[in-house]
């Protein structure tokens, strides 16, 4: 799946997450204090990112320790999944040692900590088990939440609102591409609720993709028919079956023969015109 589409998904991700989410800008400038910040719902906390999870690069390595060989790793590519999870289709090996600090949990949560687009910095992909040792590359950044009272599906989705989107990238730095640093990510403020209301969140944001999706894959076969329907039209158009024919229409013949004789006039009077001024030339000189 690409951005584009992972983003517009995040816009239904919106309507859910309580509206004391959706001004982030502002609870995370300087000027903020505990005193101008949104009150909460009983039980609901405002906390930074780094105090809930710790952070970790991914490894580096070689072109040609990239292959078919060694251990599973994901990519950014793998980043822009349609679902809340890591997509794992496609992933490539690296055939090298790699540490177990850097071998990836379930409930793991990624961060694209380099974008060739600025708009994909930050971008943010829960991690579900697999059945071998997986790792992350280097342009990726791991935060391992640190308390099995917050859920990885609930921080995922609160950080693919538009609002938490906007922090985050606004703080990226950009030269040829953009990156974000752990420091930066550590930052993010987070709304919290207690883990009941957490599941009940994520529920309903699936909930409402389910039917989402539902809605899409109708206008995508309503589309299909609409084109199927043109062609059809066209076919018979170019067939002489879309409208009844008058038999005292002059037959396509005649209109060619026209033509013909038309185009075998414009080219004896183009071919006199070059004659008289060929002569008058002459005439001239």
């Amino acid at each position: 799946m690409s951005l584009r589409g992972a983003e517009r998904r995040s816009k239904l991700t919106q309507r859910v997450i309580p509206s004391e989410a959706r001004n982030l800008m502002e609870i995370a400038s300087p000027s903020a204090h505990n005193d101008s910040l949104p009150e909460l719902p009983k039980g609901w906390i405002w906390t930074e990112l780094s105090n809930i999870a710790e952070f970790k690069n991914g490894i580096n390595f070689t072109k040609h320790q990239k292959g078919d060989k060694g251990i599973l790793t994901i990519d950014v590519l793998n980043m822009y999944s349609k679902g809340i999870f890591v997509d794992l289709n496609g992933l490539y090996r690296v055939n090298k040692p790699v540490n177990k600090e850097y071998l990836l949990k379930y409930g793991d949560v990624l961060f694209v900590r380099s974008s060739v687009k600025r708009e994909g910095v930050g971008w943010t992909s829960a991690f579900k088990e697999v059945s071998e040792p997986i790792t992350f590359c280097g342009f990726i950044i791991r935060a391992r939440l640190q308390d099995r009272g917050i859920l990885p599906e609930y921080i995922t989705y609160f950080l693919r609102t538009d609002s938490a989107r906007e922090l985050i990238v606004s703080k990226g730095s950009q030269v040829t591409i953009t990156n974000i640093n752990q420091d930066s990510l550590g930052k993010t403020p987070v709304l919290l609720p207690p883990l009941p209301e957490q599941h009940k969140i994520v529920e309903e944001i699936e909930r409402r993709f389910s039917v989402a999706d539902e809605v899409e894959k109708v206008v995508e076969e309503s589309l299909k028919q609409a084109e199927r329907l043109r062609q059809s039209i066209l076919k018979k158009a170019f067939e002489g079956k879309l409208v009844p024919q008058d038999p005292s229409d002059e037959p396509a013949e005649k209109l060619m023969e026209r033509v013909g004789l038309l185009r075998e006039g414009m080219q004896k009077t183009k071919s006199l015109s070059s004659k008289a001024r060929r002569r008058k030339n002459a005439q001239n000189s």
